[in-house]
This record gives structure tokens, C-alpha cells and sequence, in this order.
């Protein structure tokens, strides 16, 4: 029986990687086919299911910023910042603020 948890636990997470892993290059070929809106709907996918991916976090603010939606934009850095110091006490990396330079006043 412990046998047959354990290789359904395994199973599990093999499943859901593969699954993260099918959204991410779906989310990069929708991309490279202009469609970010498409993207973007992949990318919030990944982020039910791992909050902690900043380059998926990092993809969001890319897409909102060149949509015109910079309060989203905001508001998706805030996001990432907030989980970031609660779940690991660090900040988003340099790249990641880059993104937002003078819009946040840091």
C-alpha cells in the first residue's frame, strides 16, 4: 500500500511538471506568434499552479507594459514583491525591477 502512495505521489509530480513545462512553451510559442494575449492567459495558468515563477511574473509585466497597462503592470510587480519577502524574505531580481524603472519610484 505505501508503495502504491508513494509511486502516486511521484507520478503526480512528474505529471505536473510536465504540465508547467507544456504551458511555458505554449506561452513562448503564442509569444513568438504575436499573440500576448494568449501568452499572458498561459503565463497566469503557471501561476495558479507555482506562484513562486518570477520568469512567468517577469513575462506578465512585459506583456502589460506593452499593452498600455501599466497599472497592471504595477500591480503584477507588487504581486511578485509581496510573495517573494513573505514566502523566500528576498526581493524580485535587478532584471525583474528593471522592468518597472520609474514607474515605481525606486
Amino acid at each position: 500500500r505505501k508503495l502504491n502512495e508513494r509511486w502516486a505521489a511521484e507520478e503526480r509530480e512528474t505529471l505536473a511538471t510536465a504540465h508547467l513545462q507544456a504551458l511555458e512553451k505554449l506561452s513562448r510559442l503564442t509569444e513568438a506568434a504575436g499573440l500576448g494575449e494568449r501568452a499572458a492567459e498561459y503565463r497566469l495558468r503557471i501561476l495558479r499552479s507555482d506562484p513562486l515563477r518570477e520568469d512567468s511574473h517577469q513575462a506578465l509585466i512585459r506583456y502589460y507594459l506593452a499593452s498600455g497597462q501599466r497599472t497592471q503592470a504595477v500591480r503584477q510587480y507588487r504581486e511578485l514583491e509581496e510573495l517573494l519577502t513573505r514566502e523566500l524574505g528576498i526581493r524580485p531580481d535587478p532584471g525583474t525591477r528593471a522592468l518597472l524603472e520609474g514607474l515605481l519610484g525606486t
